[in-house]
């Protein structure tokens, strides 16, 4: 089979995986849109009433600081738990099919961005219910796609390494589930960056989604941005998609083998 060249055949492929997943991810569901929110939303409720009302925990805005921590960690949990799977998922289409593998992955995490930014509108509303303004600096508003890009670079980073790697040891995607847990409690989601002993603040400077996730509320809650933090998780982005990206090369023609 001769192999179709041209960016616009990468591109309209890449836009075919998208349409795809959210066709899979909607079909013969009635409520659609309102589940891109919902499990995030019952999320922030469930650790409203844990930290707030039940352990006392002092954090002001504290609704609109577990839905900037939730939503973009959402995002990170759900596709890399998706890209874990999607070769053995897509078995007929790698075995099958000539094209680049990396766009199973890459269409899981673009999926689960689009319903990450579909979600902003929710986020505006509590900030109209809570805080009755929204951040007007325009330089923030541009660094806020710069912040998603960033977090697209370490997801598809990590979404291609643990999807190479599962091929052939099919017992990581349910180490990644084990995984995943333990980092959200080690990221300052559901409490404060300040809540965390002084010897222990090095691990916030090792993990790329705390710095994401302290500027996204830098930005909506403190009109600011920490650039140190921006700059690091940019680093940290890349040097894990490069990572990803190097070992699916070297991984990904012994697919159809394995599968």
């Amino acid at each position: 089979m001769k192999k179709p060249k041209g960016s616009r055949y990468y591109r309209d492929l890449a836009v075919a995986l998208v349409k795809k997943e959210i066709k899979v991810r909607y079909k013969s569901n009635i409520l659609g849109y309102a589940w891109s929110i919902l499990n995030p939303l019952s999320q922030a409720l469930i650790y409203l009433f844990a930290f707030q009302y039940v352990l006392k925990v002092k954090i002001d805005n504290y609704v609109l600081f577990l839905v900037l921590g939730l939503f973009p960690w959402q995002w990170l949990q759900n596709s890399v738990i998706a890209s874990s799977v999607s070769m053995i998922a897509n078995a007929n289409l790698v075995k099958k099919t000539i094209f680049p593998r990396e766009f199973i992955v890459f269409s899981v995490v673009l999926n689960d961005m689009f319903h990450f930014i579909i979600s902003l509108p929710v986020l505006f509303l509590f900030l109209f219910i809570y805080r009755h303004h929204v951040v007007m600096n325009p330089v923030l508003w541009l660094l806020f796609p710069v912040l998603a890009i960033i977090q697209m670079l370490f997801i598809a980073g990590l979404g291609l390494l643990v999807s190479s790697i599962n091929v052939f040891f099919r017992d990581l995607e349910r180490l990644v589930g084990i995984l995943i847990n333990f980092i959200f409690y080690g990221t300052p989601v559901v409490y404060a960056v300040t809540m965390i002993p002084d010897k222990f603040h090095f691990i916030i400077y090792l993990n790329p989604m705390a710095l994401l996730i302290l500027n996204y509320r830098n930005i909506f809650l403190y009109d600011t941005i920490s650039w140190g933090y921006l700059w690091l998780s940019l680093i940290y982005g890349a040097g894990v998609f490069i990572i990803g990206y190097t070992v699916f090369n070297k991984l990904k023609s012994r697919f159809a083998e394995a599968l």
